[in-house]
């Protein structure tokens, strides 16, 4: 919380720290091919970044609602696009 009572902060950390454990994931794992290995990932290392807490710092403005489902969005895109490609 910062002087004006407001989770921004927050928020911004939490998003860049999820950003990069979602970066780590991708680099790490480009060979697996199970998605359900891959969203168990995301959960224990994104996911739980992005929760830990929401219902004390619950985002209130809508700009902090989207950059979190943006996180959210580009790991379903990252996730089932190359399945969508390859006609599975």
């Amino acid at each position: 919380m910062d002087k004006k009572m407001s989770f921004n902060q927050h928020i911004q950390q939490m998003i860049a720290k999820a950003k990069m454990n979602m970066g780590f994931i991708f680099r790490n794992s480009q060979q697996f091919r199970n998605i359900q290995t891959m969203k168990t990932l995301y959960y224990a290392y994104v996911r739980s970044h992005l929760e830990f807490g929401m219902l004390v710092w619950d985002p209130i403005t809508k700009t902090q609602t989207k950059a979190i489902e943006k996180i959210q969005r580009y790991f379903l895109k990252v996730l089932y696009l190359p399945v969508l490609s390859d006609g599975r």
